[in-house]
This record gives C-alpha cells, sequence and structure tokens, in this order.
C-alpha cells in the first residue's frame, strides 16, 4: 500500500514540474522583451534596439549566406554553417599582444541616432555602433595610425540582453584610406549570447592601415551593428627607420598649474603611432600619433623642461625635439650662483679655453673641450652638499654666435661619495643667440660636485662652457673647428715666424751667440698673443 502512494506522489510531482516550466517559459520571454536592450520581434523596424525592443524588419537579406559574394570563411571558430577550422587556417602571422584599434579613430558610412562609430572602439562591450535601418550595405573603418601586418579582427556585441543573430560581411584593408581590397571575403557570422555574443575572423596577414568592415545583411536587425570592433596583427618587418623629430615644441599656460604643450607632426616612413612626453628627462606621458598637444599639471612653484619623441609601429623612436622650460616661482637662474670660482676641471681642453673660464663670470670667456674627444666632461666642485635647483648654460648672446645645439648629462655626488651618478639624462638643448643664448636645466637634487657630460654640439667638435653656476648658472660657449679655423692657424703660424725672425736680431745673445731665457718667454708669449688673437676671429667668421 505505501509503495503505492510513494508513485502515486512521484507522478504528482512530475505533473506539477510541468506545469510550472509551461509558465516560467512565457515569462521567461516576456521579461527579455521587456528589457530595453533587448531586441525582440515585437515592433517596428524603426524602434532603435538600445531604447527599446526590435524587430526583426526587412533587411537586404536575412537568409544566411545569401550574399553573392558569400564564401567560407577560412579561420573562423563562428562559422553560420557550423564547420571547423582546418590546419590550413592555421598559418596566420604571429599576433601582437595588444588591440591595435585600441583608442584609434572609427569612422562609418552612417549612424542611427546616438549609436556612433566611436562605440566601436571605446572598450565597452555595452555600448555600440549601429548604421542606419533598411539600407545595406553599411561599412564600419578604424584608422591604425600606420600600417601593420594584419591577421585578425574580433567582433563584439552586448554579452547580455540580445538575441542570437548572423551578420554578413567581409573585412577589407587599405593603405591610404581610399582604395580598399578584401582580407576576407563576405561570409556570414554568428553572434550567440551564449558564447560572449562575439566572433573571431582570422586571415592570412595583409598590411593594411585603415580596415573595414562591410556589411550586407543581419537576421536579427536590418543594420550592421558591434559594440567593440578589434584588430590585431604586427608592425611590417624590416623597418628601422625613426620619424623625425617634432617640431615647434612650445607651451602656454591655460591656467595656473597647467601647463599646455603644442608641437608640429613627425613624419615617417610607415607612420607616427605615439609621441612620448618627457618633463626634465623622465617620461612624463604618452599619446597617440594624431594627437599634437598636451596638458601637465606642475606646481606653479616647480621649473620643468620639456621635450617630446615620436615612434612608430616598428618601435623606432625619433630624436627629441626643441626642449621648452617653464620657469617657476621657485627658482631657475636668478638665484646664487654656487659655482662661481670654484674648483673647476675639464677632461680637456683647447687652447687656451680653460675649464676656468667656465666659472670666472664672463661671458666673453669659454672652455672648450679637445675637438673629436667626446664625451668631454666639465666638473666644478662646490666644497660641500648644496640643495639644486637648476643649471643655467649660457653662450655668449652676441649675434655673431650661430644657433646650435649641445646634448648634455648632468651628473653629481655628495660630499660623502665620489662616484658621480645620473642627475638630468642625457638632451640636445638649444641654444639661440636671439633668446639670450641661454638653456637652463631644471633639477631637485642635492650635490657637493656636479658634472657636465656633452656628447655633441652641432656648431663645434667638443663641448664648451664659459661660466659656471650650479642651483642656477653656469655658462657655456662654443668653438670652430672647420677648415677656415685650420686655414687660419697656419697662416697666423707664419705671422708668428716672422714676427719672431724680426725680433730675433734685436735680443742680446750670449758669450757662445744663444738668445738664451728672454728669447724663449718673448717667443712664448707672442705664441699665446697671436693664438688668442686667433680663435677670437675665427669665432666670429665661423659662428
Amino acid at each position: 500500500m505505501a509503495a503505492k502512494k510513494a508513485q502515486t506522489l512521484k507522478k504528482s510531482v512530475a505533473v506539477y514540474l510541468l506545469i510550472l516550466m509551461l509558465i516560467l517559459i512565457p515569462f521567461s520571454a516576456v521579461t527579455a522583451a521587456a528589457d530595453p536592450n533587448a531586441p525582440v520581434d515585437s515592433l517596428p523596424a524603426v524602434t532603435d534596439p538600445g531604447q527599446a525592443p526590435e524587430t526583426q524588419g526587412p533587411s537586404a537579406s536575412t537568409e544566411e549566406g545569401s550574399d553573392p559574394a558569400a564564401a567560407p570563411q577560412n579561420g573562423s571558430a563562428s562559422n553560420q554553417d557550423g564547420s571547423k577550422p582546418t590546419s590550413a587556417d592555421a598559418v596566420v602571422a604571429a599576433v601582437e599582444a595588444g588591440n591595435l584599434a585600441a583608442g584609434k579613430t572609427m569612422t562609418a558610412s552612417s549612424y542611427t541616432q546616438t549609436y556612433v562609430a566611436a562605440n566601436a572602439g571605446d572598450s565597452n562591450a555595452s555600448t555600440y555602433w549601429e548604421s542606419n535601418n533598411n539600407a545595406f550595405p553599411q561599412w564600419l573603418q578604424v584608422d591604425l595610425g600606420s600600417s601593420y601586418d594584419v591577421n585578425k579582427v574580433i567582433l563584439k556585441l552586448p554579452p547580455s540582453g540580445w538575441e542570437t543573430r548572423a551578420q554578413t560581411l567581409s573585412v577589407q584593408g587599405s593603405s591610404n584610406g581610399s582604395t580598399f581590397t578584401n582580407v576576407s571575403a563576405s561570409a556570414s557570422y554568428t553572434f550567440d549570447p551564449a558564447s560572449g555574443n562575439q566572433v573571431t575572423i582570422s586571415f592570412t596577414a595583409a598590411s593594411a592601415r585603415y580596415v573595414r568592415l562591410v556589411f550586407t545583411a543581419n537576421t536579427g536587425w536590418p543594420a550592421g551593428q558591434v559594440s567593440e570592433f578589434e584588430v590585431y596583427g604586427q608592425a611590417p618587418a624590416g623597418d628601422t627607420s625613426p620619424p623625425t623629430a617634432p617640431g615647434n615644441l612650445a607651451y602656454i599656460e591655460p591656467s595656473s598649474g597647467q601647463i599646455k604643450l603644442t608641437w608640429t607632426a613627425s613624419t615617417d616612413n610607415v607612420g607616427v603611432t605615439g609621441y612620448d612626453i618627457y618633463a626634465n628627462g623622465a617620461l612624463r606621458a604618452s599619446v597617440a600619433g594624431n594627437v599634437l598637444t598636451y596638458t601637465d599639471s606642475q606646481p606653479t612653484t616647480a621649473t620643468v623642461a620639456y621635450y617630446v619623441k615620436a615612434k612608430d609601429a616598428a618601435g623606432n623612436v625619433s630624436q627629441a625635439s626643441n626642449t621648452v622650460t617653464r620657469t617657476g616661482s621657485g627658482g631657475g637662474g636668478t638665484g646664487t650662483n654656487l659655482a662661481l670660482n670654484k674648483p673647476i676641471t675639464a677632461s680637456s681642453n683647447e687652447y687656451i679655453y680653460y675649464a676656468s673660464n667656465a666659472n670666472d663670470g664672463s661671458l666673453t670667456t669659454y672652455w672648450e673641450g679637445a675637438g673629436g674627444s667626446y664625451p668631454n666632461t666639465l666638473t666644478v666642485d662646490l666644497g660641500a652638499n648644496a640643495d639644486l635647483s637648476s643649471i643655467v648654460l649660457k653662450l655668449n648672446p652676441d649675434s655673431a654666435w650661430a644657433t646650435r645645439s649641445q646634448t648634455i648629462q648632468v651628473l653629481g655626488h655628495d660630499q660623502n661619495s665620489s662616484n658621480f651618478v645620473n642627475l638630468v639624462s642625457s638632451a640636445s638643448y638649444t641654444f639661440n643667440p636671439a633668446s639670450g643664448n641661454t638653456v637652463t636645466i631644471p633639477l631637485s637634487a642635492t650635490a657637493s660636485a656636479v658634472q657636465l657630460k656633452i656628447t655633441a654640439n652641432s656648431g663645434s667638435s667638443g663641448g664648451q662652457s664659459g661660466s659656471h653656476d650650479h642651483g642656477h648658472v653656469l655658462d657655456a660657449g662654443i668653438a670652430c673647428g672647420d677648415r677656415f679655423h685650420r686655414a687660419y692657424l697656419h697662416s697666423q703660424k707664419h705671422r708668428n715666424a716672422g714676427i719672431l725672425r724680426h725680433e730675433r736680431e734685436f735680443l742680446p745673445r750670449d758669450h757662445e751667440g744663444r738668445h738664451g731665457g728672454r728669447w724663449r718667454a718673448r717667443r712664448r708669449r707672442i705664441r699665446e698673443r697671436n693664438l688668442y688673437a686667433r680663435h677670437q676671429r675665427c669665432r666670429v667668421l665661423c659662428a
């Protein structure tokens, strides 16, 4: 009897479960239709699926594979026919780790309401692009900024609240944005929320800067739809040419604590992909290749020197732009000259242009390193630790000096060490007589000795410095070192010889007919006097 009751109870439970299922299934469909992000077959075709439920409506083609150009898509794990990739599909170029389309400019043939092209590149799968309805074909395009060997795209739709649908599309590439060719032939791809609502389309690597999706059908809505358009690939092999240096770097201060930098674009044989902005020798920020401005936030008391470098897809980096310096209210050239007349040494010097000329407080004298002996170093001993805020390098502001640049690194050590460490990384600084022939290098350090390491000079074969102020002022000079310089030296040598031959006849001789010490001293004084006069004239003519 008990067994019979148990069997009756089981049958009753089964009936109740069946009734519950029949109730819940329609309820689930109603709930989906009520979700404003869920497209269903209930409203007119003009309704946007992001604002209200969408209906399938008429479209150019709602049948799978209806595009006459459609062909099976090699390497796609989501082909409409459910076919699996073959071994040949796996033969693709190496894929770069990042999404090449992230943050890049997206454009489209059209869009509906607020569903603009930029939504497909904002890294937010909940926003999406949608083309005009009932107007196939439609396209969505990304400008990668430079050419890449592209071999894969990933397309996404919102991961929840959407019905399964198939979109028929092809992938095209272009180097100039006007002439496109297929890199993946038209095929139908299924977007299924159960598998993330995304498809991956792999293909043989093809060079392209512009990648375009061309839509011809959508079974879920009569428009092209994409929430994220990702592109993968790698930079073309063999590109070793760096971009040109950014030009005309300048700044304004739009408000207190803000420094807005602007510059002119670099050029590259393939394409510039970005710019790196450096502040006081350290990387401050990076921007995309189509961005030519950056606004930095700095205290008004801070003195900051900026320069910019361009880079391309292959990792080639340009030379630095010109350097601009925002002098803060806390200092930058008006403080105490800590280096004035302090002990100073150099790795070498040219003629009578000694290291001591670099911190004697005079712009008419200067130190010059021996030509062709880079790196040249100039080191000043401050005697004790000092808090340094900047170094100002000066050349003679006379207009006879041509604009030039020197590549300089600043090093230092404190009084408890003798090992020099980097204070400001090597950078190129431009000296222009029109702006006082002065360069300010901001820094914040404590040191008892400071060293300049000069590795290049566009105006000479050696580094120079005219007067030295650590903490605030360091004057720098430049030499000539060209063919005229050497020719003038040769002519001056013969002139000196003529003077000495003439005066030699009037100097007293000893009993053996020798001129002795007075003759040697006189010869040395004439040589030094004429060397100085020769170099002063050469400086003016060569500058």
